[in-house]
């Protein structure tokens, strides 16, 4: 093929070691033919005829093939195939380019131009504080047509060299499972190494584990034909995985531990000779001389809220915290520069601190995968005191509350740094705690001279504290007020005007609770509301969700209780009756009450979650208990109570007594029937109160 030479030809000149270039295909690869093109009508725009991933394992490192044949059917798919985008770690990976080539009928052109060919330095995360100094080979198809075969095969080599993961651990996920047709599918795997692959196919939705050894010097090799297209479904729970393969150096988490340990340790980044001297000017409040929670609690929130996020993970930096006096001379740091900073502080303090590593995707079910350090994305701190031990990220800023109130990390799984490899953790995390509470508090005892109030009260608790807190440090208060403002105005479903705009109403930091008020004039008119009633929404009916599919299992994600209680006042005694539902199953305990407390009805609804996970065989029952739930009406109450009737009433009771005079004069002219109408406005006086009860029981 043209554009083929026997050495390599740089695509990046200005690199001592070119991060791409063009290259004959390797000889351990095998050749492999692509399936017969489809025909137009599959009702689909684009077909995979051929996906074939190999992978060749070395001491030195490790050899990642791909060639993918695309047919094209409608010209919407046009642009995205005519670019092909590949990103790499340039002080441990490059990329070779085999071929690039068109069938068009029974001509085959070749497509590879190295003009056509850039290597470029994006930062995708740059805005958001991110650089990984990752580079992305750019590779432009011209003249591509609907009809046509895009036939391209890649190599990425990784070295193992001075990186601690990077071609020293194989992990990678073949995916089984495609959105478009893929008529045939190759995955093969060389060992060349002394250590066992472990290569697990999973496929949840058939209740498919099977785990199979790739012993040393030993090969795999497997073909699927016909895949048939799934799309994944919103809202899967962490352990759920589509039809797939996974490649991973067989080794034990302690072993992964001790190995991450002992690079740190090595590389120089656990050590140091920073002082608590040295910061103790910044933390003045708080003697640093003496062992206490106070001390250890100062040096948390010292690094989290003093000590800025900016990650720079180029190089061995992607796995490896940078040493502390690093990062306290800049000031900054990623997650594991920031941790490494704080267990080095928490040991100078005396407290026994490690590092931890977390999946934030993840979470749970890293437990359930084979053991790598590639599978973890976020690193954590671990430390003991008084014989508990605590868990806290780093990253967070604003957070509040003693050792007891710390913040659950929903990350349920951690893999421990320990000098002794302790290997991996699971964190504690409870979903019994209050997490939410939304209180409307609605004024209508003179509704007629000064209208109706609403106050809003919101309470946050751990987590969520935590994140309200720096939510409304971080934002302009006039923005604040102005999206708490229309957040109201929708949960009431009234036009609402302030009278006290957002505030902070209570900060506890040790409990680590939060308390926002606001207080508004209803300005939408009471004849405008529907049936003479207000609706106020339950926030939490969001985090109760339907199944996605009768396929796929779901879960729940709210994290802790949730409540939801609403005060209406009203001149005299509400009409309503108290009353109470609960709904309780494996997966939340749900409850709300009408109470009556003299002129107050009360409105009190609670969810708390229990089980996250909703099997596809309860789906059905799940389903049903949510439908009893929504179709509660005890967040609607009448605007008007029956005193402001009471015009009315005397109109009425005028009647009766004009009614009981004329058969005092003419009791003698009258018969039975002419007593008739007393008796009725009577009877109807008597029903009134039970009349307007149905009424609102009623919703109407």
């Amino acid at each position: 093929m043209s554009g083929m030479s026997s050495s390599r030809k740089a695509i990046d000149e200005v690199q001592k070691d070119p991060i791409c270039c063009i290259e004959a295909r390797p000889e351990w690869v095998l050749q492999r033919k692509s399936a017969s093109p489809a025909q137009a009508d599959t009702g689909t725009p684009r077909t995979c005829l051929l996906v074939d991933y190999q992978t060749r394992v070395q001491d030195q490192g490790i050899q990642f093939y791909t060639r993918i044949c695309t047919q094209i059917l409608d010209a919407s798919c046009l642009e995205d195939l005519s670019q092909w985008l590949y990103e790499l770690e340039p002080s441990s990976q490059h990329l070779e380019i085999h071929s690039c080539s068109i069938q068009r009928g029974d001509s085959v052109i070749d497509a590879l131009d190295e003009d056509n060919i850039r290597v470029l330095q994006r930062e995708q995360g740059l805005e958001n504080q991110v650089s990984s100094g990752r580079l992305t080979v750019e590779l432009t198809i011209d003249d591509l047509r609907v009809g046509d075969i895009l036939d391209i095969d890649v190599t990425e080599f990784e070295h193992s060299g001075s990186h601690p993961v990077r071609g020293r651990f194989l992990r990678a996920s073949h995916w089984l499972s495609w959105s478009i047709p893929v008529f045939s599918q190759h995955v093969r795997v060389v060992n060349d190494r002394d250590i066992p692959i472990a290569i697990r196919e999973v496929d949840s939705e058939a209740d498919l584990d099977e785990l199979q050894m790739l012993q040393a010097k030993s090969t795999y090799d497997r073909n699927w034909s016909n895949l048939l297209v799934k799309s994944v479904q919103p809202m899967l729970p962490d352990q759920f995985w589509p039809h797939c393969l996974m490649l991973t150096t067989h080794s034990q988490w302690h072993e992964v531990a001790d190995h991450l340990s002992s690079f740190y340790t090595d590389n120089g980044s656990t050590d140091d000779t920073l002082d608590l001297e040295d910061i103790a000017a910044d933390i003045s409040d708080t003697d640093l001389g003496v062992l206490n929670e106070a001390s250890l609690l100062a040096l948390v929130r010292y690094v989290q809220n003093t000590i800025r996020y900016r990650s720079e993970t180029s190089g061995i930096y992607s796995h490896t915290p940078r040493p502390p006096s690093r990062t306290m001379k800049k000031r900054a740091g990623d997650c594991k520069d920031k941790s490494n900073l704080l267990v080095y502080l928490l040991r100078k303090l005396g407290v026994e601190a490690d590092l931890a590593l977390v999946n934030t995707r993840l979470r749970g079910a890293v437990a359930t995968l084979d053991p790598s350090p590639l599978l973890f994305d976020h690193m954590v701190v671990s430390f003991v005191w008084q014989k508990q031990r605590y868990w806290v990220d780093a990253t967070h800023q604003k957070q509040a509350g003693d050792l007891d109130n710390l913040s659950q990390l929903a990350y349920r799984q951690a893999l421990l740094l320990s000098s002794e490899g302790a290997g991996l953790i699971e964190l504690p995390f409870s979903r019994d705690q209050l997490a939410f509470r939304l209180t409307h508090n609605f004024d209508l005892s003179d509704i007629e001279q000064k209208g109706a109030r609403i106050e809003v009260l919101r309470e946050y608790r751990g987590a969520r504290a935590d994140n309200m807190r720096y939510y409304l440090a971080s934002a302009e208060a006039t923005v604040l007020q102005e999206r708490f403002h229309s957040y109201s105005c929708d949960e009431v479903n009234v036009k609402l005007s302030p009278i006290e705009p957002l505030a902070i109403c209570q900060d506890d930091q040790i409990a680590n609770v939060l308390i926002t008020c606001e207080t508004y004039r209803v300005e939408t008119r009471l004849g405008e509301l529907e049936g003479g009633l207000f609706q106020v929404g339950t926030d939490f009916f969001d985090q109760i969700y339907d199944p996605p599919s009768e396929h796929h299992p779901m879960q729940i994600s709210a994290d802790g209780v949730l409540e939801h209680k609403i005060k209406v006042l009203y001149a005299n005694e509400p009409t309503a009756e108290a009353e109470e539902f609960r709904k309780s199953n494996q997966w939340f305990e749900y409850s709300d009450e009408i109470c009556i407390d003299e002129n107050e009805l009360q409105l009190n609804m609670r969810y708390a979650p229990l089980d996250p996970l909703v099997k596809v065989s309860d789906q059905r029952e799940y389903t049903a208990d949510v439908t009893d739930i929504r179709n509660r009406s005890n967040n609607r109450f009448v605007a008007i109570n029956e005193s402001h009737q009471s015009y009315a009433q005397v109109f009425i009771w005028l009647i009766v007594l004009l009614l009981g005079l004329v058969i005092l004069l003419y009791k003698d002219r009258m018969d039975m029937y002419a007593m008739l109408p007393l008796v009725a406005t009577a009877v109807a006086l008597s029903f009134h109160k039970e009349l307007n009860k149905l009424i609102h029981k009623l919703g109407v």
